[in-house]
């Protein structure tokens, strides 16, 4: 039901925008076509779970019946407090070098941070990486970049607990894992304002960026990265990125879906 953002899909690439202009069309005339999901709608005792916002509007556009948000994934790592020097902002980045994922928004964005002393540690393997490499070459950012490739989950954490800022660009998901364990180690997140991302971030950990067209998305993203180079104001955000990442532990997760199945079988409702 996640629709990409039809301004943004220019940004990705002529495979990103053919893949996901055709995505796009096929999964607009299932939602108006498909059968069963409007017989299941019309349940008198259907009860439906959204991973994300948009897809909680979906669903009542098309079939007119509520339902309740619950993230797919969930987070088991204890949280920690990251970044104990503040001369380097630690900029992570993490995912499959692929078009969806977009990275080369982040690294249109990076110049911008002319005065800012920042390394930007990119994980991940993917088809576009030389591509990526050779535009961060023509942006002049190459110094600034580490690339890591596929490593163990054990250094990943490693990267997380030294990180100053979770960057997140992709253009089409549902909720990331990789956005929870950001929080759970302390990171304020920089994401898009769609997707799985605009339900778990909020003000108190992170700062969305409007989805609109690449140039305007580009100079938002910058700006937010400028404003979380202050140390204090990403210091504020760290506490609430740990909060809110306790909302989102699978203890946490398995309570509220025991409470959606209580609910559905009427029983032990007043019990939340």
């Amino acid at each position: 039901m996640e629709i990409t953002n039809w301004k943004m899909l220019p940004s990705l690439g002529f495979y990103g925008l053919l893949y996901f202009s055709i995505r796009n069309i096929i999964n607009y005339f299932q939602l108006l076509l498909l059968r069963r999901p409007k017989l299941a709608a019309k349940r008198s005792n259907a009860l439906l779970l959204a991973a994300t916002k948009s897809t909680r509007k979906s669903i009542w556009k098309y079939y007119k019946i509520n339902s309740f948000i619950l993230p797919e994934v969930g987070t088991h790592i204890k949280p920690i407090i990251s970044e104990n020097d503040n001369s380097t902002m630690n900029l992570i980045w993490i995912g499959r070098l692929i078009p969806g994922k977009a990275l080369n928004l982040l690294l249109d964005s990076l110049p911008f941070l002319k005065d800012i002393n920042y390394k930007l540690h990119i994980v991940g393997e993917g088809p576009c990486k030389v591509k990526w490499q050779k535009k961060a070459a023509k942006l002049d950012i190459s110094d600034n970049l580490i690339w890591y490739g596929w490593v163990d989950h054990s250094v990943v954490y490693d990267i997380l607990s030294n990180g100053s800022v979770m960057c997140i660009t992709s253009m089409h998901d549902l909720t990331s894992t990789v956005i929870l364990e950001a929080l759970s180690s302390g990171l304020p997140v920089i994401c898009p304002d769609h997707c799985g991302f605009s339900y778990v971030i909020d003000g108190t950990c992170g700062i969305k960026i409007p989805v609109s067209k690449p140039n305007e998305f580009i100079k938002d993203y910058s700006k937010a990265l400028i404003k979380l180079s202050n140390f204090q104001v990403r210091n504020e955000l760290k506490l609430g990125a740990i909060k809110r990442s306790e909302v989102f532990n699978w203890k946490m997760k398995i309570k509220e879906l025991n409470y959606y199945y209580n609910k559905l079988l009427k029983i032990g409702v007043d019990s939340k």
